[in-house]
């Protein structure tokens, strides 16, 4: 893709993805970690990112068609799995405004990871904790699944054994680290 790797061990690696440093680890215990998370894309480049995408890995399906509408956001998606199996999505956001005139290269349009899936057990337990940081719930969902947040950065809460959308994986508890850089606002 072109990103730029800011740190690299035998262990783990840095990468920019747009205004985001993502750390991938090696995991070192039994099990197959996987993720989901989403990244931003200019909101007038979903199908010039398609045809970038469909180059070079399978896009995930969801009722048949390789681009998911989601109304209630106002957004469209793309689904695939990065080489570690996570299940990764590249979403236009019309709401944002985000559009570019230039042709679409990821190293230059993906903008910042907007969506990290959260596993818990107890979703409403963990919403009262994300609301008490003052982060507000941005799709109340189901009993299963909450979005917390804004759609500049939401944490995609999902109760453990959820099956994960364009996904026949469950969600599971794994190692998971997020930081986040708000600069007075969330």
């Amino acid at each position: 893709m072109g990103l730029r790797v800011t740190h690299e061990t035998t262990s783990q690696v840095t990468i920019l993805v747009g205004s985001t440093l993502v750390t991938f680890e090696q995991f070192e215990d039994d099990g197959e970690p996987f993720y989901h998370y989403a990244i931003n894309i200019p909101s007038n480049k979903l199908q010039e990112a398609k045809m970038w995408l469909e180059k070079r890995v399978t896009l995930l399906q969801h009722e048949g068609k390789n681009v998911v509408p989601f109304p209630r956001w106002n957004a469209e998606a793309l689904y695939f799995e990065d080489p570690a199996g996570n299940i990764v999505e590249w979403i236009a956001r019309h709401n944002l405004n985000q559009t570019t005139s230039e042709p679409f290269v990821p190293s230059e349009q993906l903008l910042y990871v907007s969506e990290v899936g959260i596993v818990t057990a107890e979703l409403g337990e963990q919403t009262k904790l994300f609301e008490s940081l003052g982060y507000p719930v941005w799709d109340q969902g189901t009993e299963h699944f909450r979005a917390i947040g804004d759609e500049h950065g939401l944490f995609i809460t999902v109760t453990k054994d959820r099956q994960w959308f364009m996904s026949e994986r469950v969600s599971d508890f794994f190692p998971l680290e997020v930081m986040t850089k708000s600069n007075g606002k969330l």
